[in-house]
């Protein structure tokens, strides 16, 4: 994405070629992660989303000379992914101080699909509580949330920030299991701020899960209490 980002940038004015310079140095941190270990990866992570988030903001500065829309939507995304990822790592370190011996375990990929994470029968209308960082990602904008509870079919994101229904989204998420889950979304109803409702937000219902990451969300609902949502 990011590589496709600088071809974008490069192909507009010589601002947008000194803009591309941003995402060069991103993407030159990324590819240290794969070299690092746990606390020199999460330096890693926070300089490519530093640079990454200083390119949005030229690019939403109404003086800027350079539109690149595209590019700005490269940029989002990736930091919609990265920003979970930063975070869930942020906290395993801090979780882990002083065991030197036990680096955190984040970031696992399911390759196959194990026959204890398969539940017996599928939860189509469980929810379960879930407390995680999310990235979000809409046209050009990134945003932050966190969310409350997850189902097979979806999550709800606490934010004050809810995108208008019927917006398409990227949403990433680390699972309490380690696993990165990326896909894509549409934002299905609101919750206004209310006595009873604190915390306000959005239902946010997935458009596509790949089966690694619709195994990885199975088997953290059968692994909790679940309760049924009245539709």
């Amino acid at each position: 994405m990011l590589a496709r980002a600088v071809d974008v940038l490069e192909t507009e004015t010589a601002d947008g070629a000194l803009l591309a310079n941003d995402v060069v140095i991103a993407i030159g941190k990324l590819y240290a992660c794969e070299l690092s270990g746990a606390p020199a990866l999460l330096h890693h992570l926070c300089e490519a989303s530093r640079m990454l988030s200083s390119l949005l903001t030229k690019l939403h500065d109404p003086t800027a000379a350079v539109v690149a829309d595209d590019a700005g939507a490269l940029a989002a995304k990736s930091l919609a992914i990265l920003y979970p990822v930063r975070t869930a790592l942020e906290r395993a370190l801090a979780s882990e101080a002083g065991n030197v011996d036990e680096p955190p375990v984040l970031l696992t990929r399911m390759r196959s699909k194990p026959p204890s994470l398969v539940p017996a029968e599928r939860r189509d209308q469980s929810r379960v509580s879930l407390e995680v960082d999310i990235g979000l990602h809409s046209a050009t904008q990134f945003y932050a949330g966190v969310s409350g509870d997850i189902s097979e079919g979806g999550l709800f994101i606490s934010t004050v920030r809810p995108f208008p229904i019927g917006t398409d989204l990227t949403v990433s998420f680390v699972l309490p299991s380690g696993i990165a889950v990326t896909t894509l979304g549409t934002v299905a109803w609101h919750a206004p701020p209310s006595e009873l409702n604190a915390m306000p937000g959005m239902g946010v219902r997935f458009s596509r899960l790949d089966e690694v990451e619709r195994l990885a969300i199975d088997a953290f609902l059968a692994r909790r209490p679940t309760w049924v949502v009245e539709s």
